[in-house]
């Protein structure tokens, strides 16, 4: 997809309108290497990796703490990075000789290892990396692109076509080591979405799984799969009286397997390019008619145009998402208010949660506000309402607690004389918080011990 300096803002019925009232996220520039950047991964760290320059390009990992660097061989070489794990390791692909290309893993303190194209081939490009440090990608020969998998180990294995002979592509793997790309099918000019499973112990499955096509279309290719197997891409689809591309998530468990996403009709186009665990899809349509790209968000089946959940002076016009982790943080382009063609990271704003509504506690004692006894220990009791957690009594300088109760009691040992004793209930925020604690209830007790009868003779 190319993008050009001049944007246009499109409000389409198709997608949830921007509101601009709450933003949800930020935004982040990230910079570019002379010209431009674009972004193809994010981990859960919020390391982003991509490929940024001008008319050629390197690989770029950025960082919150270091910005945008061009780390290990993508710093002495032209090419692109294309995945990232948890764990810093970076996938890609050099440019060498002419316009040869070969595959590079960068690990997290630099250093970098190429590998071979699978015999025979001449050229590779890793797509995708996962947390075991396995590698898919493409090894391309003189006509036929050939899909592969390599290990953490580094033994390549070719991973079978869809047809014998045909070429495929691996894009994409999550940690079960389940892949996705595309494979070509036996009509011309057509390549179907597909997914490689594992057998037995590593042993891939000698025949991927045709993921189909959405209706009256001819190809779809998949981009991103999550750790519950949910697969997302793109598929041509019929429109109007002609075709076009609409975005699409394969699910096993539903029905139809494989659904079109958001709102489509004529001259709209969109393509799903990353899924999160929580099933959060992101990618970029386009409402035709000039009118532009734009970065989408689906939450819970809802498409939103990413425009309207930044803050609304932002001077952003955001045409794609590539990319998003597990905290929902997402990995695009777009045009910045300088009108440059950079990366940005979006990151969710974090709700704050209303302070919690509660009863304030109350106490009462039973029996008045003064006693007399002539025994050495009394029993107190009362009541709470409210919130109440526990319950303090104190008499003199000694106290004790209870745990909150609608009905409490407390055994007191009495002083001869005056015993001043007051009792609070404590609300959740617990004992010395003046907020959440009861007006003290007080109780005077005062012990007179009996006179000793006098008997007549």
């Amino acid at each position: 997809m190319k993008t050009t300096a001049a944007f246009v803002i499109v409000a389409l019925g198709a997608v949830e309108a921007a509101a601009f009232a709450d933003p949800q996220y930020t935004i982040a520039d990230l910079g570019a290497l002379e010209n431009f950047s674009t972004p193809a991964a994010i981990n859960s760290g919020g390391e982003i990796v991509g490929y940024a320059g001008s008319s050629r390009s390197r690989g770029f990992l950025w960082s919150a703490e270091r910005g945008m660097a061009t780390p290990g061989a993508f710093g002495s070489q032209l090419g692109s990075a294309t995945g990232i794990n948890d764990a810093g390791q970076i996938c890609g692909y050099l440019v060498a000789d002419g316009d040869s290309t070969i595959s590079v893993v960068v690990n997290a303190d630099g250093s970098s290892t190429t590998f071979d194209p699978l015999r025979g081939d001449l050229r590779s490009e890793a797509h995708g990396i996962n947390n075991l440090g396995q590698v898919v990608g493409i090894s391309s020969g003189a006509t036929v692109n050939h899909a592969f998998i390599r290990s953490a180990s580094g033994a390549m294995e070719l991973l079978a076509p869809l047809v014998t002979e045909k070429g495929a592509a691996a894009n994409a793997l999550n940690d079960l080591g389940l892949i996705v790309g595309s494979g070509e099918t036996e009509s011309r000019n057509a390549r179907h979405a597909v997914r490689w499973s594992h057998k037995d112990k590593g042993i891939m499955e000698d025949h991927p799984t045709d993921l189909g096509v959405l209706p009256g279309g001819n190809y779809s290719e998949a981009t991103a799969i999550n750790r519950h197997g949910q697969i997302v891409g793109y598929s041509e689809t019929a429109s109007g009286t002609g075709t076009a591309e609409r975005a699409f998530l394969y699910d096993e468990n539903a029905t139809p397997k494989l659904q079109g996403l958001g709102f489509f009709q004529f001259g709209v186009t969109s393509w799903a390019y990353g899924i999160n665990d929580s099933g959060q899809i992101v990618g970029s349509f386009s409402g035709g008619g000039g009118t532009g790209f734009h970065a989408f968000l689906i939450t819970d089946g809802v498409m939103k145009d990413l425009n309207g959940l930044v803050p609304p002076h932002s001077g952003w016009l955001l045409i794609s998402a590539n990319a998003i982790n597990a905290s929902g943080q997402i990995a695009g382009y777009g045009a910045n208010p300088e009108g440059e063609p950079h990366a940005f990271l979006l990151t969710p704003v974090k709700a704050v949660a209303p302070p919690p509504s509660f009863a304030p506690p109350s106490i009462l004692i039973k029996g008045g506000k003064k006693v007399h006894t002539d025994k050495p220990k009394l029993t107190i009791k009362g009541t709470a309402s409210g919130s109440v957690t526990s319950v303090t009594c104190k008499i003199g300088r000694k106290s004790g607690r209870v745990a909150g109760t609608a009905n409490w009691k407390f055994k007191a040992a009495l002083k001869p004389g005056k015993n001043n004793i007051t009792v609070i209930a404590h609300g959740p925020g617990g004992p010395g918080n003046p907020i959440l604690d009861s007006p003290p209830a007080k109780l005077t007790v005062i012990r007179q011990p009996r006179a000793p009868s006098s008997r007549l003779p």
